[in-house]
């Protein structure tokens, strides 16, 4: 079964680009043949997409809280099956973002915070699949393209966060606040 649907044709340099819906974040992106990763569940274009955001953040935009957010936020909207690698995947996400916007913390703070549950098998085996929320009307990739500078990227990224930290918040938050007990109880 094809997970996204082709959607219609749009202009692009005097050109028309056929476009699709990721399955994943519902974003339009190019209908492309390529990779994709291997247990995120998107689209060849908005993988394309997201490497070319990556690239940007690289060259042009690199600032370490922003990196973290993009990664996350992408990764979350982007979930997979429920599937062991996928789950841990999600979960982590899902608390880095938590412990960002619910808690006040800055990026700098998830490189240890990773590692702390990375390390602990015990803590990963209690992760549980969390169903994924609709991205009907959250921001997404393509729009954290648009940033024509560095502060614009900046405030684009955070408000693409907490589009999609609402939509989960929505479904899940009970569950993300006692994963998030599980992590600091051990």
């Amino acid at each position: 079964m094809e997970r996204w649907t082709r959607v219609r044709a749009r202009a692009k340099g005097g050109e028309m680009e056929t476009v699709i819906r990721c399955f994943s974040c519902r974003a339009l992106v190019p209908d492309i043949e390529g990779p994709t990763h291997r247990y995120m569940t998107t689209a060849p274009g908005c993988w394309k997409l997201y490497g070319d955001l990556l690239a940007r953040e690289f060259s042009d935009y690199f600032d370490r809280d922003i990196h973290g957010l993009t990664v996350d936020t992408y990764a979350v909207t982007h979930p997979g099956e429920p599937q062991r690698v996928a789950i841990q995947s999600v979960d982590a996400h899902l608390l880095r973002i938590y412990f960002r916007l619910e808690k006040g913390w800055s990026g700098e703070r998830a490189p240890a915070f990773m590692k702390k549950i990375v390390e602990n098998d015990e803590l990963k085996e209690q992760f549980t699949w969390l169903e994924p929320p609709l991205f009907e009307d959250v921001m997404n990739v393509t729009d954290v393209l648009t940033a024509r500078d560095f502060e614009e990227h900046k405030a684009l990224v955070n408000a693409w966060a907490r589009s999609v930290w609402d939509v989960w918040k929505d479904k899940h938050l009970e569950s993300i606040e006692m994963l998030a007990d599980k992590v600091f109880s051990d």
